[in-house]
Formats: structure tokens, sequence, C-alpha cells
């Protein structure tokens, strides 16, 4: 028997130990915590029905810091592993503490089947997802990440080399399903303990070399430092987005591709805050979705063990957060959230699946998979696969043509919700992707449902009358959001060129009182993005004195008085006068004050 294992065996938790602390730890979040199913609907009503899983560790005394897992802290260290499956509508104990040990983050591989973490600075296990297969994977610091290189090759990314700090000095990635192979990743610098991988292992975002936020080329390529600050993060699409949070931890700090357009993200509405300043923490973005975040907190109090887990949505110009969900509410601290999310955003960066004709895919099962490429409809090739997948004499040739089918399958889903859930805002593209699935899945329980929204004469006359109800919607948005109504407007332009519509959308477009309602919106958009970075002094007055806000207010204040004396003179008819004169109330500026 191998050393591994034997340590391993020796490290077991008793199955009765087990069984109890899970019903304790169970049993008490069942209690305090509220409705997870309710929980688990709305994230799936949020995310188009995509299921979600979510993996974090959270502390078996309420009264410890949420510092205890940190990399050298060898205080408070009674841990536990969680999970939540939106399909389970529940949160389960993954990885009970037999006595009081130090987990690191817990990550998900890419595939979603398989969870890893960290014990003790030295042991890294895996397990699947369901609980079963758990084993010692490797001996190292702690697992950092995860990584799909080529895709069906999954990595760990693990720190080791630890400085007298406890700060890794190395990363390397080792073969999930063949530890044994391992590869220098980074070098160059320090790691810090939050690190955000792209799916294929090419680029992450890491506070490299202490608080120097930065996105960096792997292996041992160039950091583009983004800001200074920690728990750095990436947004997964092809605009590598990439946050921190700053010292106040109210919120992001977001910054488009490069480190521009640098903008601060208000967690002001998230579930849990009761209008208290609040510290938030261990925000991650969803693996492998552009669109949404998902973070823990809020902290407050000299002991901060308060910990909720929540997930929240972006808007679309990434500038605030659309909503909010909070997936436990409990006293205990909640710390290091990591989220997968199925069937991924066809925007998300790297995302490969469902990919029905990737690159490993055609090089192993070359002969049906070249089928796919002109195949037209899929139901012939997936046919193929499925006797591949059948075949007991070549193992990894069936399981290649298994994940295909999945991909394959898992595509043509994604797809159908997505056309769902357009049909209110952009039916002529979700008609467009009926017809798709419709073709190209014919004969398959997706491409029926596909044809049945086709064959929907309700679906035909609302089609028919999109233009009309656009067109009318838009100028019911000239005054109260004139920036919908433009957009509106270019979409039945784009969609409907041919038709009186577009000829009527055009002339609204050139209207010169249109024009003015826009320009006046724009400058709103200038105060409100001097708002989004202001930082609120409870009880100030504006007016009468700016050096109570303190000098970081000082050319935000100026700007947003400057914009607004401009707005009241020149547009006060205009609905961008009216939201801005409710920033002016919020932070009793006064207008006219020079």
């Amino acid at each position: 028997m191998s050393r591994s294992v034997q340590r391993f065996r020796s490290r077991r938790i008793p199955a009765l130990w087990c069984l109890v602390a899970t019903m304790v730890l169970v049993g008490s979040a069942k209690a305090a915590s509220l409705d997870q199913k309710v929980a688990a609907a709305q994230i799936k009503s949020m995310t188009g029905g995509a299921q979600v899983k979510i993996a974090w560790v959270r502390s078996v005394d309420g009264r410890v810091l949420y510092l205890g897992a940190g990399f050298k802290d060898k205080q408070d260290k009674a841990w536990v592993v969680m999970v939540f499956d939106t399909e389970e509508g529940r949160e389960r104990v993954f990885a009970p503490a037999s006595t009081p040990e130090t987990f690191h983050q817990p990550v998900i591989t890419p595939n979603g089947e398989r969870l890893i973490w960290s014990r003790g600075r030295q042991d890294i296990f895996i397990a699947d997802w369901d609980g079963r297969n758990a084993r010692l994977l490797l001996h190292g610091l702690m697992a950092m990440g995860v990584a799909e290189d080529p895709p069906g090759t999954e990595w760990v990314y693990v720190g080791e080399d630890d400085d007298p700090g406890g700060t890794p000095k190395a990363l390397y990635r080792y073969q999930i399903d063949k530890p044994s192979i391992k590869q220098l990743v980074w070098n160059k610098t320090t790691i810090g303990g939050k690190l955000e991988i792209t799916r294929d292992g090419k680029w992450a975002v890491n506070s490299f070399g202490g608080n120097n936020c930065g996105l960096a080329e792997f292996p041992n390529g160039n950091v583009q430092v983004f800001g200074q600050g920690c728990n750095a993060g990436l947004v997964f699409d092809d605009n590598f987005r990439t946050f921190l949070m700053l010292g106040g931890h109210t919120g992001i700090q977001m910054y488009d591709k490069g480190g521009t357009n640098g903008r601060y993200i208000k967690f002001d509405d998230a579930p849990g805050r009761n209008g208290v300043n609040v510290e938030w923490w261990h925000t991650s973005g969803f693996h492998w979705d552009p669109r949404f975040l998902v973070f823990s907190g809020p902290w407050a109090g000299p002991r901060r063990n308060r910990g909720n887990i929540i997930v929240a949505q972006f808007n679309d110009d990434y500038r605030s957060m659309k909503q909010y969900i909070r997936v436990t509410d409990l006293p205990q601290s909640e710390i290091y959230p990591y989220a997968w999310i199925q069937s991924p955003n066809p925007l998300a960066h790297n995302a490969f699946g469902p990919n029905p004709t990737d690159k490993l895919a055609v090089k192993l099962l070359a002969p049906v998979v070249r089928k796919l490429a002109g195949s037209d409809p899929f139901k012939p090739t997936l046919d193929e696969l499925e006797k591949t997948a059948a075949d007991g004499a070549n193992a990894a040739r069936a399981a290649e043509a298994r994940r295909i089918i999945n991909h394959i399958l898992d595509w043509g889903r994604h797809a159908l919700q997505v056309a769902q859930s357009q049909e209110t805002i952009d039916l002529p593209a979700a008609v467009k992707t009926y017809k798709v699935l419709a073709t190209n899945y014919a004969g398959l329980d997706i491409g029926d449902e596909a044809k049945k929204k086709l064959d929907d004469p309700g679906l035909a006359k609302d089609l028919e009358a999109w233009p009309k109800t656009q067109t009318e919607a838009a100028q019911k948005l000239e005054t109260e959001n004139p920036p919908e109504a433009d957009a509106a407007y270019k979409a039945v332009i784009e969609k409907f060129p041919d038709l009186e519509f577009a000829k009527a959308a055009r002339a609204r477009l050139d209207d010169p009182g249109f024009k003015r309602q826009l320009t006046a919106w724009a400058h709103l958009k200038t105060i409100l993005k001097a708002e989004e970075s202001f930082v609120a002094v409870p009880g100030a007055q504006a007016q009468a004195s700016d050096r109570v806000w303190g000098s970081r207010n000082a050319a935000r204040l100026s700007t947003i008085r400057t914009v607004a004396r401009m707005l009241k003179k020149n547009f006060p008819d205009t609905a961008a006068w009216k939201e801005a004169e409710k920033v002016l109330q919020k932070y009793d500026i006064d207008v006219d004050k020079k």
C-alpha cells in the first residue's frame, strides 16, 4: 500500500461521525436558513433554466473570524465544505471536518462533475459531485483553480513552495486524471490566494506579487496590472473584463479590457445589508458565464461572523447589478464561494462546450464526426455516435462519443432556452433560432419543440405585429428613457428595413426633438458615472462644505454640479433632468453653488 493511500486512510472520517456532523449542520441550517428551494427556483429563472452548482467553506463555530481559512492562520479552523445545487434545491455538507482543519476555496471541475478541495495546507482531495469516489488527489499547499486544455483534458492549478508569510511562490498544474503529469505555470512573482483562470488555461487574474491585481498570460507571460486591491476577478467572456475590491469592500471596481474605464459597482441593494455600511468579501465570476457573480457577506462588527452566499447578475453594461439572490442566511462565516453553470452562455470566453466539432473530437473520431460539420439534421450523426458510445471494446473512444453527444444535445437545449427567453424582447431572433433548431434537430425532442413553436398561430401573429409593437413601445419611451427608444427604433430598422415602420423609425431618429432627449440623457450618464464611485458621508450637506465630504469627492461633486446646472438650464423639460434631480436630492447637493 502506498504511503499516500495509507495517509489518506488514516485521515478518513469515521462514517458515524460524518453522519452525525452532517445531520447537525444540515439540521441547524434548515432551522436558521431561508427556503433554498425558492432560492434555487429564483436562480434558474435568472439563468434561463440553467443548472447552477455552488461550493464554499462554512465555519462550524459561529464565533470564528472569517480569516480562519487564511494561509497561515492557525487560530480558528473549524470549517466544512458546503455545496448547493439548483437541481437538488438544497445545500449539503460535502466535506465535514473530523478535527479542526483549514479548508481553502473549493473548485468545481470544468465539466461540473467533480469537486476539488484542499485541507491542512498539505492535501488536495477530489470527489464526484454526489460525494462518491472521494480520494486523495495529490499533496500541495492548495488547489487554486481548474482549466480544460485541450477540451476534455482537465487540470487543477496548485500553489506550492510557500514563502515565510504563507504565500505560494510557484503555481503548477496537474492533469486531474493523470496527476503524474505536472507543468510549471508561474514562478515570476508570488501568487495571491484568489486566482481565476479562463477555461482554456491561457489567462489568469490574480494579485501577483502583493496587491498588484493583473491579468497574466500563462505560462509565465506578461502581466497587465489593472489596479491595486484584493479579490481580483475575471468576467468570463471575450471582452476580458476584470474586477477587484478596494478598501471599503462595499462592491467591486470593474475594468474593461486593458484595465480601462474603471468604475465602481456598489452592492447597495444586496440582501442582508439593511442600510448598514458593511463589507463584502470573496467575489468570484460564474464559471463560465459572464453574466453572473457570486460573493459572500455581509461582514459587520469586530468579529465579522455573519455570512450569506449571494448570487448576482450584472446589468448589460457591467456598470451595476441587475438582481441579487440570497442562497444562505446563517450566523456562521461563509467564505470562498465558487459557482459553475451548465450550458454556458455562448459569449463565455473559451467555454468550448457545447461545441459539436471541437478539435479533440475530430482527432479521435474523425470518420464519424466528419459528417457533423455538414450534417443537417444532426440525428444521423447522433445515431452513429450512439453506436460508438455503446462500444465496450474501446472505453476511451466510447467516452469521447458520449461527450460529443452530450455537447450536441446541451447546445440544442440551451439554444431553445435562449429563444424562449428572447420571445418577449427580440421575437425575430427567437423565430430565427427556432428555425435553425427545427432543421438541425429534426426527429429529436429539441427539434419537435422548436417546430411546435413555429407552428403556433399565435407566434406568427405576434411576429407580424412585432414591428408595430416595437414602434409603439419606442414612442412611449422617447421621453422616459430615450436610449431604450433609440435601441428599439434601430432594431425595427435592422430587422424590417423594407416596412413602413422602418421609415417611421428613421424619421424619429432624425427628429431634432428626439435627438435633444438623447443629448440630455448622455449628460445624465456623466452624472451617474460620477456618482458610481461617490463616497457618501451620512449627514453631510454638500452645499454647506465640500470638505465634509473629503477630497476624494471634490472632483465628483464638481462634475455633478456642472452637468446638472447645464441640464437645468438647457433641458429642464426632459426626463434626464428629472433623474438628475434625484441624484442632487440624494446627496443634498445645491446645483447653484459655485
